[in-house]
């Protein structure tokens, strides 16, 4: 076909391609809602408040539902992942696992997700399909999410009910909050609203990893380099002339991965590749569902961390004695998904110390010389006076015995030098005057012909 015969029209493909597109814009457009916390508790709220009052797992669980990538018994993968990941639906199931779990309120929750295998095993793919369908799925009515409204947590605001009201409102819509309101919204609550709540702004947001909403991603870097902020910010001193405090919320850089992925998920790629300091405070995230920065008090945090690594990072994590609880992951086999930190921490296997074999547990072991290296094994008590007699010999008194190994005992060799020191010197004197006798003490005396 040359280009005169060409159709004139777009092909059926490319016209269902522009209608996508205008419906793309028009319920983006439509979806949008911003309205008072009043508002939102009247008009919102009673229509779905159980999807309203979603932790992060519980909304990832509902939207791996949606996509049919949470089907029972490990079957086929749904379309969320159907055409890009190809043979590890074992895995892909236990993700779904994972997440089905912690969704309905187990320990599990409070472990992050360990994605372990070797290069080009698909880890970071899953991810990132799991990051898309989030953000899909935020677009949708059964995934609206609202927040309060210039958050940089983009917090619930069902936090905005007090604790003395909150066994009311579990009671009237079936609903159980739990979280504090962060210091950037309580202070504007205290300085722009006089503590009035119910004025507060609320709006409906949209997950987006580019729009640093919902979804946070942190990749390691030079270690020498590497700081806490990079995860949980820092002082802004552009806004401390402004304020004239570092610790006024508002003049804190709300930029860390922590924050942006508030409500949602946290990537941390390379994990076992950071410092240990950023390990402690992932394992006190995902545990206790906060952080502590320095001039806050404790910071609530909803979200879910998925993390990835390869085999020879995790050998070699597990080679350092130094790795015990705070982020020790259960064994598993390679390639398989991770189910993520214990939540007591079991320690790493480690070498026993030289002298323990065959001790009770407990036991102290022997101490370890300053020099040397050696190992200076513990003696037996010394005996005390008249321990020594031997059976039969009641009377007599109690003499040094010799030592191991049939050597003298302490205090009988500087006796003996001596003796010989005091014999070597009367058989000098008796050459020199052969008319003067020689006497030796009686512990060393001889016979003489």
């Amino acid at each position: 076909m040359n280009r005169a015969e060409a159709p004139a029209g777009p092909a059926p493909r490319q016209a269902q391609f522009l209608d996508s597109l205008a419906a793309f814009t028009q319920q983006h457009r439509v979806g949008n809602w911003t309205g008072s916390f009043a508002d939102f508790m009247a008009q919102v709220l009673p229509r779905a408040p159980l999807l309203l009052a979603r932790n992060s797992h519980q909304y990832i669980w509902d939207m791996l539902r949606r996509t049919g990538d949470a089907a029972p018994g490990g079957g086929a993968p749904g379309r969320l992942f159907a055409d890009e990941l190809f043979g590890i639906d074992e895995a892909i199931a236990r993700v779904g696992d994972y997440f089905k779990a912690a969704a309905a309120g187990s320990e599990v929750g409070r472990r992050l997700l360990l994605l372990l295998g070797p290069p080009s095993g698909g880890k970071s793919t899953l991810v990132i399909l799991l990051k898309r369908g989030l953000e899909e799925y935020s677009y949708t009515e059964a995934g609206a999410l609202y927040a309060i409204a210039g958050c940089p947590l983009h917090e619930s605001p069902l936090h905005l009910v007090p604790h003395t009201l909150r066994g009311q409102l579990r009671d009237s819509y079936g609903i159980d909050v739990r979280g504090e309101l962060c210091p950037h919204c309580r202070a504007g609550l205290e300085q722009q609203h006089a503590g009035d709540f119910l004025r507060m702004p609320v709006e409906r947001v949209y997950l987006s990893e580019a729009g640093r909403c919902g979804i946070g991603t942190y990749a390691p870097h030079d270690p020498t380099t590497a700081d806490l902020a990079d995860l949980v910010g820092s002082v802004d001193l552009s806004k401390v002339a402004q304020y004239g405090d570092e610790g006024d919320p508002r003049a804190w850089s709300w930029s860390g991965a922590v924050y942006a992925a508030s409500r949602g998920v946290l990537e941390m790629i390379e994990i076992l590749k950071v410092k240990r300091e950023f390990l402690y405070l992932l394992l006190t995230l995902t545990q206790e569902n906060n952080v502590k920065v320095s001039r806050f008090p404790l910071i609530y945090l909803d979200e879910t961390i998925l993390a990835h690594t390869n085999l020879a990072e995790f050998r070699k994590f597990l080679q350092e004695g130094e790795n015990e609880s705070p982020a020790r992951p259960h064994g598993h086999r390679p390639g398989a998904l991770h189910p993520g930190l214990p939540r007591g921490g079991a320690h790493l296997p480690q070498a026993d110390p030289v002298g323990r074999a065959g001790l009770p547990p407990g036991a102290p072991g022997p101490a370890r010389a300053a020099r040397g290296g050696r190992v200076r094994h513990p003696q037996p008590a010394a005996r005390g006076r008249g321990q020594g007699r031997r059976a039969g010999q009641k009377g007599a008194p109690a003499r040094r015995r010799g030592g191991r190994g049939g050597q003298p005992g302490r205090g009988q060799a500087p006796a003996r030098a001596r003796a010989g020191a005091r014999r070597g010197a009367c058989r000098a004197s008796r050459r020199a005057s052969s008319s003067t006798p020689c006497r030796t003490p009686s512990s060393s005396r001889r016979k003489t012909a």
